[in-house]
């Protein structure tokens, strides 16, 4: 989620692209050029990953309002998040091992094919019989079908770029996506304002097409190939296999711990920052999007192993407290500042935890692999929301985080330091 050659990538970097300021001459324009026709697969992929990730922020506002304006029930529309995370949670493990023993350009282009259909049914839904439950159902249906998209992504992209060149290609789909749920409730928000909620499933259905198209124009379609599989102990569930083996590559288990309570402190914040109004929610979540790009221009630079993990979290846990206390004055100039800085290193975090296991797991366990990560995170998220910050004041909430943050940098950090004792 590795293709373009090595020197002139590396020079455009420094010359602008990626994310750096200077002014960049023509010649080093001219090695970008020469890079990204280079790596076409990556750049098509790439550009219809972004499409489809703009169809998902559009459609996840849509669909709220629509079954709110359907139903007039709050409770139905609170149902839409379940709607769409749960489906996709329970289809990710199957997802996965797909991912790695079948052709990941099938299932990609299979998966927009099916959910631009099921969103021409949902807008058909939307424009006749208005069934607020018809179109929770559909919403979970193609969640399912959407839930082969990320493992065979990060799985294909090894095939694309270079080891060295992983960094920068998860940086662009991290930025992607963070630039995505940004820009996509804005549209949403300009196609809600000019008709019926029906034009919000025509547009995501539109992406999916979009997304269709790129993917079909690729032309080698060698890195959407399974690897061969090569199993130590064939009696084995391939879950269980993954597991193993991140728990055996301290580069890949410290990054993934990290992605683990990263995202659990997301979780919780979506509940402790609800003491804002609505409008300051949305900004405060705004502000760490905007650190999110910020994380990911520049937080591929340098993967690191176990020490910058560990590092990585101390930061995380560092920035708990300062957030709770900006909290208590609403919404300041230094919460934003603080939101924008949680959002650059969890998106850090993200970018470095997908590298490490594309750089350090074996090629044909990188999709169950994935899949495993997005369910604990999934699971962490539901526990920081739910466990901790629902049920625990902001102090409270807040300190048993950084305690838990704190801990997981120790215990990333516990072979090295044990390692030096000897």
């Amino acid at each position: 989620m590795r293709y373009f050659p090595e020197n002139d990538v590396h020079r455009g970097s420094r010359n602008g692209h990626c994310g750096q300021f200077r002014a960049i001459s023509a010649a080093n324009w001219g090695r970008v050029v020469v890079a990204l026709r280079a790596g076409r697969g990556f750049v098509l992929l790439t550009t219809g990953f972004g499409i489809s990730q703009l169809g998902d922020a559009i459609f996840g506002v849509g669909l709220v309002v629509a079954v709110y304006t359907f139903s007039q029930s709050t409770l139905l529309a609170g149902a839409v998040t379940v709607a769409r995370v749960a489906p996709a949670l329970l289809a990710a493990p199957l997802a996965g091992i797909l991912a790695d023993r079948h052709c990941r350009f099938r299932l990609l282009l299979g998966a927009d094919l099916i959910q631009a259909a099921l969103m021409m049914l949902c807008a058909v839904t939307a424009y006749t019989s208005r069934s607020a439950v018809g179109l929770l159902i559909l919403a979970a249906v193609s969640q399912a079908v959407g839930a082969v998209r990320p493992p065979s992504l990060v799985a294909s992209l090894p095939g694309l770029l270079s080891a060295d060149r992983l960094g920068w290609a998860n940086g662009v789909r991290a930025f992607l996506t963070e630039s995505a749920f940004i820009v996509g409730p804005l549209l949403a928000a300009a196609l809600l304002a000019a008709g019926p909620p029906g034009a919000i499933f025509v547009a995501n259905a539109t992406t999916f097409l979009l997304s269709a198209v790129t993917l079909v124009a690729i032309r080698d379609r060698t890195a959407f190939r399974p690897e061969k599989q090569v199993v130590d102990h064939p009696s084995e569930l391939p879950l269980r296999s993954a597991f193993t083996a991140i728990r055996q590559r301290p580069g890949v288990r410290g990054w993934v711990v990290a992605d683990v309570l990263a995202t659990m402190v997301y979780g919780a914040l979506t509940v402790l920052l609800l003491t804002l109004p609505g409008s300051e929610y949305g900004l405060a979540f705004g502000a760490m999007g905007v650190g999110g790009m910020i994380g990911a221009i520049f937080g591929w630079r340098r993967i690191g192993g176990p020490v910058e993990a560990a590092i990585v979290l101390v930061l995380l846990a560092a920035l708990l407290p300062v957030a709770a206390w900006s909290l208590r004055d609403g919404l300041t100039l230094a919460l934003l500042v603080v939101m924008a800085a949680l959002g650059a290193l969890s998106t850090t975090i993200e970018v470095r935890t997908d590298t490490a296991m594309q750089q350090g797991l074996p090629a044909a366990m990188l999709g169950t692999a994935t899949a495993l990560v997005l369910v604990t995170d999934g699971a962490a998220a539901i526990v920081g929301a739910q466990a901790v910050a629902a049920t625990l004041g902001t102090t409270s909430a807040v300190a048993v985080l950084a305690c838990l943050v704190a801990v997981g940098s120790l215990l990333v950090a516990l072979p090295l330091i044990k390692r030096g004792q000897r």
